[in-house]
């Protein structure tokens, strides 16, 4: 038998004062009350309640456990109404701003399992390289990596990625593999301009920040199609490590200088507020946390 009916019966008789008042109550039989706090008492091995042909009185033992299952029963309603109203407000629109390759690459299949699992909810999604304010474009969340600035914005990191300088074993064999940061200005270079280092390359030497300009003969704001020019043996970039990691695996380009590489980026969800934040919004958040911490 089902010990919470059998207390939430128990509660019903004592604050209805009667098994009829308690049976109309609950809209069950007055024969079923009875059997359902005898149950209770005898699992307890305790008299709650003393039975008249005319009257139920509380034992003291039924008085204290009365208050105590009271306050455990309104405490798990209000957790289980809680839940409801938090389910009911999964729906709408979520309105979403994040970097391009890392939405193609990274974002997308995460979105669409999204989706699936929450049909009642929609996402806008602007996939921009430029840092959007969030109160000027109404976005829910922004996903930013590296550096953040805006101390007003709350902030949760979801993973981290690398900057990984590289190039294809074809281009290295021809114009050889550079030992020092200073020697890729001997090198054919494509520079990210959606990086926000201003056409220069950072490394770290001896300690410190060692930062280099390099004779770039193409710019693209797109990581993608830099990577396009690297595995056909134009040249030398460097690139985040989601974009270039299968490649790098496979042997199709190879990592260079990684004793002088950069720690490396935050990659982080942005949003306004931290309290009263909406259920559909934390559940993205923790959506995109989880499949990052399964990788």
């Amino acid at each position: 038998m089902d010990k919470l009916t059998c207390i939430r019966t128990f509660i019903a008789v004592v604050e209805a004062g009667t098994f009829t008042s308690a049976a109309k109550s609950c809209g069950i039989s007055k024969a079923l009350v009875s059997k359902y706090v005898s149950a209770l008492e005898n699992d307890l091995n305790a008299r709650l309640l003393q039975r008249t042909t005319r009257q139920v009185t509380i034992t003291d033992s039924g008085a204290l456990y009365y208050q105590r299952c009271k306050t455990l029963i309104q405490d798990l309603d209000d957790l289980d109404n809680s839940l409801k109203d938090a389910q009911e407000n999964l729906r709408g629109l979520l309105k979403i701003s994040a970097p391009v390759s890392f939405t193609e690459i990274k974002l997308m299949p995460v979105f669409q399992q999204f989706l699936i699992d929450h049909p009642l909810i929609r996402i806008q999604l602007d996939v921009s390289d430029h840092f959007v304010n969030l109160l000027d474009e109404q976005a829910d969340i922004a996903i930013r990596i590296g550096q953040l600035e805006d101390s007003s914005l709350v902030m949760r990191k979801l993973t981290q990625i690398e900057l990984i300088l590289c190039a294809s074993p074809d281009y290295l064999k021809i114009h050889g593999i550079p030992n020092h940061p200073d020697k890729l200005t001997e090198h054919t270079c494509f520079f990210d301009s959606n990086s926000r280092d201003e056409k220069r390359w950072s490394f770290m030497l001896d300690g410190r920040k060692h930062t280099v300009t390099p004779k770039c003969q193409l710019e693209i704001n797109s990581a993608r199609a830099i990577r396009e020019l690297l595995v056909s043996h134009q040249g030398i970039s460097m690139l985040p490590s989601f974009v270039i990691d299968k490649d790098i695996e496979e042997g199709r380009l190879v990592p260079l200088l990684e004793t002088f590489q950069n720690p490396p980026l935050g990659v982080y969800a942005v949003y306004q507020h931290k309290k009263h934040l909406p259920a559909k919004i934390r559940l993205l958040i923790d959506t995109l946390a989880d499949s990052f911490a399964n990788e």
